[in-house]
């Protein structure tokens, strides 16, 4: 299944009291999103925030558990007045289908999971 948008950012301010921000594309997998904050001129990363140590992702996954309407990312704690907070999706596909030089494609060769 393809990634229906190519929109791979949101960036939201710190308020003090938030602690809940939507990612709201689509991506298949937990590590899939990156969460930053910067300080308010967005010049100085702060701290690259890790999963399940500074934030968690809630959200419904279909049956093969991708987050096809988005979800969001909870704190832990509530990111600080004036910092900017970046959510990030960075889907890597991999394939393991080589192709020689002159060969043909194959439709079926190609969708092998």
């Amino acid at each position: 299944m393809a990634i229906s948008s190519d929109t791979n950012r949101v960036t939201y301010n710190g308020n003090g009291t938030s602690a809940v921000f939507n990612f709201q594309y689509e991506f298949h997998a937990q590590a899939d999103l990156s969460v930053w904050i910067y300080n308010s001129s967005r010049t100085t990363i702060i701290n690259a925030q890790a999963l399940t140590t500074n934030y968690t992702i809630s959200g419904s996954q279909d049956a093969q558990n991708r987050f096809t309407n988005g979800a969001n990312v909870v704190f832990n704690s509530t990111p600080a007045t004036g910092d900017v907070i970046s959510i990030f999706r960075s889907s890597a596909v991999n394939s393991n289908y080589l192709l020689g030089f002159n060969e043909k494609l194959s439709g079926p060769e190609l969708t092998k999971g």
